[in-house]
């Protein structure tokens, strides 16, 4: 006769560890309030409210929860890991969630028509500025040619002119004075004195001719930031390119010097023990911190 051999399964008995209770538990035994945990490590209480009663939507993002997480368990003089264990998978945190299309029905008849209609306004807007460019480019080039004609015109005077002195003198010795031979011949050589005039002139107007302006060198787009950590606070710093230029858990006491190229997408949490500097100037984050989370999130242009 064969035996039968009931086993009943063993329960795992490994504790289940929960956060918000272990946080709560331990706090109570130490006799600290809430308000004693939120001065020490620089939190406001309802956010240590929130962390002991795992109400993770009113805390912000799970980078900034694992940093608070951190700062309470050193506090309270806890392991870290195994409270950290209990987050949320980070991958699981940030999936992003795909945008589902909906498909709107239409008349493509309608439609059909209405493209019709746009091509024609189009067209014919097309033609009429095309008859107005044929018109602008026939009726100008007249008006440029009497303006040449004037030109050349005066510069034909111009030249001509000095070649009516030696005329001249003649006239003056045609009237009885007593002119000697040499003083005749004389004359001519007053013809090539007008000619450094022409030249003076057209030197003249060379030099009005304005100077090519010479534009000065880009400005350099790189900026210079300094952050200052009163109080421990986790941040993340980009640049324009999107290159993470900080993204880390400060100390109090601690400072970043960053160069990067604007503009800067910040996010710094802890913000009210954070002092932002831009090219040596201050630069106000209260006016960017979210109430609720403590979170600054700001772009420098």
């Amino acid at each position: 006769m064969e035996k039968m051999s009931n086993t009943t399964p063993v329960a795992d008995s490994t504790p289940v560890v929960k956060l918000g209770a272990t946080l709560r538990e331990r706090r109570v035994a130490m006799g600290l309030s809430v308000a004693d945990v939120a001065a020490q490590i620089r939190l406001a209480p309802r956010q240590i409210e929130a962390l002991e009663s795992d109400d993770f939507g009113h805390l912000p993002e799970l980078p900034f929860v694992r940093g608070f997480v951190r700062s309470y368990a050193k506090l309270l003089q806890l392991d870290e890991q195994p409270l950290l264990a209990t987050l949320p998978d980070p991958h699981l945190a940030h999936e992003r969630i795909e945008p589902v299309s909906v498909d709107v029905p239409f008349n493509i008849k309608q439609l059909s028509k209405q493209q019709n209609q746009i091509w024609l306004i189009a067209s014919s807007v097309v033609a009429v500025i095309a008859l107005a460019f044929a018109w602008w480019h026939f009726t100008t080039p007249k008006k440029i040619s009497v303006g040449q004609a004037e030109t050349a015109k005066v510069m034909e005077m111009a030249v001509v002119l000095p070649e009516q002195t030696p005329a001249m003198s003649a006239v003056v010795q045609a009237d009885g004075a007593d002119v000697r031979p040499d003083e005749v011949q004389a004359g001519p050589s007053a013809a090539p004195a007008g000619i450094p005039a022409l030249k003076s002139a057209s030197t003249l107007v060379q030099s009005t001719v304005p100077a090519p302006d010479v534009s000065a060198p880009p400005a350099t787009t790189s900026t210079k930031l300094r952050i200052v950590f009163d109080g421990e606070s986790w941040s993340e710093i980009k640049d324009a390119t999107g290159k993470i230029l900080s993204s880390q858990i400060n100390a109090p006491g601690s400072e970043l010097n960053l160069n990067g190229r604007a503009p800067y997408d910040l996010v710094i949490g802890n913000a009210r023990t954070v002092h932002l500097y831009r090219r040596g100037k201050p630069v106000d984050l209260t006016r960017y911190i979210n109430k609720t989370s403590e979170v600054a999130r700001l772009t420098l242009e």
